[in-house]
């Protein structure tokens, strides 16, 4: 069995539909619309969120988690590497917009510190650099 697909990163000589074609669709069309601005930070966190979770579940084949030719690599990095870390960020930010009391101290230095870390900034820019890879910008 050839394992030429690990080099194969986002898929682009998988010339076939596959049980992840849906959810790299519509992740892909979320991506765009976050990038071109036309859905906010907390939807696109939370829907993409949703494609994770069924990521996940597709990848599990007899109960087992597989990563086969069919996977695209592409959304498990992104999903592991750059959206999970992006999220969290988004979960403080969120938190401190309904609570701004708790933001004294020593939590708003540590606070700043955070928000200067350039979390949005580096996730727009992986998710331009996704685009251009699968070939929709």
């Amino acid at each position: 069995m050839s394992f030429d697909y690990l080099s194969d990163i986002f898929g682009k000589f998988r010339k076939r539909e596959t049980r992840f074609s849906d959810v790299e669709s519509r992740a892909i069309w979320l991506i765009k619309a976050f990038v071109a601005g036309e859905i906010k930070d907390r939807e696109f966190a939370n829907e993409f969120n949703e494609i994770g979770n069924e990521f996940q579940r597709l990848t599990e084949v007899n109960g087992e988690i597989t990563f086969d030719e069919d996977t695209p690599l592409w959304l498990n990095m992104f999903l592991g590497n750059h959206f999970i870390g992006w999220y969290k960020y988004q979960q403080l930010k969120w938190y401190f917009e309904e609570h701004p009391e708790e933001l004294t101290g020593a939590y708003r230095a540590r606070y700043a510190r955070i928000q200067s870390m350039g979390y949005d900034e580096r996730f727009q820019e992986t998710c331009k650099n996704v685009l251009k890879e699968v070939g929709e910008i």
